[in-house]
């Protein structure tokens, strides 16, 4: 695998204002500067001493993705013959049996499904529900992976073991908007990321933010409103436990940050506001304990549930890869439920089936629910059948409008004072992890951003003491998650592979206005740059850098993407998948038809997966008390 090195920044940056001939010597001077005195504060940053970091993720987009375990399952398990009696069978939780059928099958254990399981099973306690989850169960090392705030480096960069299957890591498509950081020639892809094991992207999460009121009114989903929404959101973070964390595992110079935004118009907001805007500024707050300990969807609404309420009525199965939805015998419009194979030694000739008496219910994730739609018939007719699909159950438009939200960045460099301890590798030792593992917080604690505010209508921004891929240097990364107009479209690569990566044009930037935002962002964050103490020696490093050319060079992504299976194209205002289909619901962020305005996802998810348990809830509860007063109704006779 190809390695970057930690001064692939200033290589890239002097590539790409040669290719519009602006004067580089400054850029050279100041860099010079900051390494000298990085080396004369013992901080080991000099060239010379830089080493290439296996998976090292430039912010701009230009990393090396850690090859797609995927890629890996080759079409020749299609052909295997080997009896399931001489493999290895589904991880069933609670050594239960391999169940058949359930009154709800929920495929995906991600942020909304392991929502969805937990409230299932502990609202309709007479009801089975089925959870399948494509990922094995966590070894103790993978669990610190997921826990640890510090560890979300780690796996951004893809610097996980090669053994590990937590994150599934590839490429969109070349985007001619965006250019190549070295070279300056459109077409740049950028890597995109996706959680792989129980809870999903939640495992990755590092902040909480809102979106603005009004945002959810134009979703398309009946009974759901702002007031509404806001008040699961409370329920939620009652769950989870949303917090500022401690001075201690806050970078060490988030105050003077936050100060340069204040300088810059900016507003304190130190509490959660949900559907508030306006310029903010405040401290990061993240789903984690006041140990840095990180608080994803398994392990603070599924978990707990497990060995207790919900011990009889919901059975868990892991390390399973749904194929298909399959439609009942007599009627290809109901679907009966779900096949899917083991995903660490999968038969496609020989897959395991359950069906659901109730609901199959799709909640498998930004890029896997559409994909799974898609492999099972449900979506652009001419699209499947040009992957040799030739059995369309409806014709749909699922995956034809997506959004990836872009990021636009502006990065300093500062040569004034000590390097913030969030970026020094050397404290991130055994017996640090120790003290983290004990509940003591410490260095593996610590979140990779320091701030989190708005700007209003136009997104959100945030700010931390560091940079993916380079580690132990005094960088400052600042960002802005803009709010795009423009869409992008996804759809699956080969109708036979369910374990092929997806297709994902992003076409970011590619409408005019997202590019002209995403300049203004950058020219802003500049000034916060600007204002910081004169002792802080801060440079920015596209200072003599036209912002035009620094945008399209550098503009990375959240990882949010959305719309796969918009509501009111491809579900309808109550999840239930259209096309005539019944019996099947998707219930995900791959629902949200246009990413949370100046709002994260992840928020979203868990307020949408609470909100249509409720829904479910209610519906089939009621359902329930019907069928028992018939059947008590013809006791009496």
């Amino acid at each position: 695998m190809k390695m970057f090195p930690n001064n692939a920044l200033l290589v890239a940056v002097v590539s790409l204002v040669r290719t519009v001939n602006v004067d580089v010597s400054g850029i050279h001077a100041h860099y010079a500067a900051a390494v000298t005195a990085a080396q004369g504060q013992g901080q080991g940053t000099g060239v010379a001493d830089r080493t290439t970091r296996a998976g090292a993720r430039d912010f701009g987009g230009k990393r090396q993705l850690k090859k797609s375990k995927n890629s890996s399952r080759s079409k020749s398990s299609k052909s295997s013959k080997s009896s399931k009696s001489l493999t290895r069978r589904p991880l069933v939780g609670g050594d239960k049996d391999i169940p058949t059928e359930a009154d709800f099958v929920i495929v995906g254990g991600g942020t909304a499904g392991c929502v969805l399981a937990a409230r299932l099973c502990s609202g309709l306690p007479n009801h089975k529900t089925v959870l399948l989850e494509r990922g094995s169960p966590r070894s103790d090392d993978e669990e610190f992976i997921v826990n640890a705030l510090r560890k979300t480096y780690d796996i951004y960069e893809g610097l996980l073991p090669d053994d590990s299957d937590l994150f599934n890591y590839f490429p969109t498509e070349p985007n001619p908007s965006l250019s190549d950081l070295e070279t300056g020639a459109p077409g740049r892809k950028i890597g995109l990321i996706e959680g792989a094991s129980i809870g999903g992207s939640s495992n990755v999460a590092f902040q909480w933010s809102y979106p603005l009121n009004g945002t959810v009114e134009s979703w398309g989903i009946n009974g759901l409103n702002s007031e509404i929404a806001h008040r699961i959101n409370k329920r939620v973070e009652g769950v989870i436990g949303i917090e500022q964390p401690p001075p201690e595992l806050r970078h060490d110079y988030t105050q003077d940050l936050v100060d340069a935004f204040l300088l810059n118009n900016h507003t304190l907001k130190d509490k959660l506001s949900p559907g508030e805007g306006g310029n903010t500024i405040g401290v990061n707050f993240i789903p984690g304990d006041e140990k840095g300990r990180r608080r994803s969807s398994y392990t603070s609404y599924l978990k707990p549930v497990l060995a207790g309420v919900c011990k009889d009525s919901l059975t868990v199965i892991q390390d399973v890869t749904a194929t298909k939805l399959f439609p009942a015998s007599d009627d290809n419009k109901r679907i009966n439920g779900v096949e899917y194979v083991l995903t660490s030694k999968p038969d496609l000739t020989e897959p395991y089936t359950i069906k659901a008496r109730l609901e199959t219910i799709v909640s498998s994730g930004m890029y896997g629910s559409p994909k799974l739609l898609q492999l099972s018939g449900i979506g652009p007719a001419n699209l499947l059948q040009s992957n040799g699909i030739n059995k369309i159950l409806a014709d749909l438009p699922v995956g034809q409008k997506t959004q990836l939200r872009p990021i636009a960045v502006a990065l300093g460099y500062y040569t004034g004072r000590q390097l913030d301890s969030v970026s020094n590798r050397t404290t991130l030792n055994d017996k640090t992890r120790k003290q983290f593992l004990a509940g003591k917080g410490g260095p593996y604690g610590k979140s990779i951003t320091a701030t989190l505010g708005k700007s209003d209508t136009k997104g959100y921004h945030t700010g931390g003491f560091g940079k993916l891929g380079s580690e132990g240097e005094p960088y400052l990364t600042l960002g802005c998650f803009l709010n795009p107009v423009g869409f992008g479209n996804f759809s699956i690569s080969d109708g036979a592979d369910p374990f092929a990566d997806p297709i994902v044009h992003s076409n970011m930037l590619s409408d005019p206005a997202d590019f002209t935002a995403a300049i203004e962002c950058v020219e802003n964050l500049q000034k916060v740059m600007k204002s910081f103490p004169s002792d802080f020696g801060m440079v920015d490093t596209a200072a003599n850098i036209p912002v035009a050319n620094w945008v399209s060079a550098t503009c990375t992504t959240s990882w949010h993407f959305v719309g796969g299976c918009a509501a009111g194209s491809v579900v309808d205002g109550h999840l239930k998948v259209k096309g005539g289909l019944s019996n099947l619901r998707v219930i995900d962020s791959s629902v949200i038809p246009k990413l949370p305005t100046s709002g994260g996802v992840l928020a979203s998810t868990y307020m949408l997966a609470e909100f249509a348990s409720d829904i479910l809830i209610n519906e089939y509860r009621s359902v329930k008390k019907q069928t028992n007063k018939s059947k008590s109704k013809k006791g009496k006779k």
